[in-house]
């Protein structure tokens, strides 16, 4: 499979909040090679910020390119070196089948919601 896709929108968009050490990246729209720009701007406001631990939340992504793993893994290398703790949530199921099949994410990683994610973080 090199290519799932559920909609029809073309940019990527993304929202960081950032709130006592906790950020949530929200990605929205297509992951795919004319967005990996995009991607790498978001990387970019991360890593300028101070923050414990982040979730990847990837509910509105709507298409997901087999182009996009390398960088997509590169972010998720990046973060865990930057911030320490990643979670990443809320995965369309296909998706995530797909990228646990080409190792692109980690299962100790992956929580259900953001509900789960925050609740994982404030425990600690």
């Amino acid at each position: 499979m090199n290519h799932m896709k559920t909609n029809h929108i073309h940019k990527l968009e993304y929202i960081l909040a950032a709130k006592d050490g906790f950020l949530t990246v929200i990605l929205l729209g297509p992951l795919s090679e004319e967005n990996l720009p995009v991607l790498d701007r978001c990387l970019d406001e991360i890593e300028k910020l101070d923050t414990k631990c982040c979730v990847l939340q990837f509910r509105d992504v709507i298409e997901l390119n087999r182009s996009v793993i390398p960088r997509l893994i590169l972010v998720q290398e990046r973060i865990r070196e930057k911030v320490g703790t990643l979670r990443i949530c809320s995965l369309k199921p296909a998706f995530q089948e797909w990228l646990e099949q080409e190792k692109a994410v980690r299962s100790e990683e992956l929580v259900p919601n953001l509900l789960d994610a925050w609740l994982e973080f404030t425990s600690r």
